[in-house]
């Protein structure tokens, strides 16, 4: 499936990610932050408000195909607080 990825830093800054329903949102993450320069010990994914955790998979969420997650890194002034599924 292909999902986007929009860079909370970098609102305009959108990454297309092809994945799989089995994917972890670890993996999803670690090649987000690769692609963004990002360190991905101080990120974190969200969708529809809530932070994702790591070991959680796509499909438990579940993302439809095409579903926008963003990307957040923690320790930055000026984002809010998620809830955590």
């Amino acid at each position: 499936m292909r999902i986007s990825v929009r860079n909370g830093l970098v609102p305009s800054e959108i990454l297309d990610v092809d994945a799989w329903g089995s994917d972890t949102i670890e993996s999803v993450k670690s090649q987000v932050c690769q692609a963004l320069g990002l360190d991905a010990s101080a990120a974190f994914l969200a969708y529809q408000g809530y932070a994702l955790s790591d070991d959680m998979k796509l499909d438990d969420i579940p993302v439809p195909e095409g579903a926008e997650l963003l990307i957040m890194v923690t320790g930055v002034v000026g984002y809010n607080v998620l809830q955590s599924l």
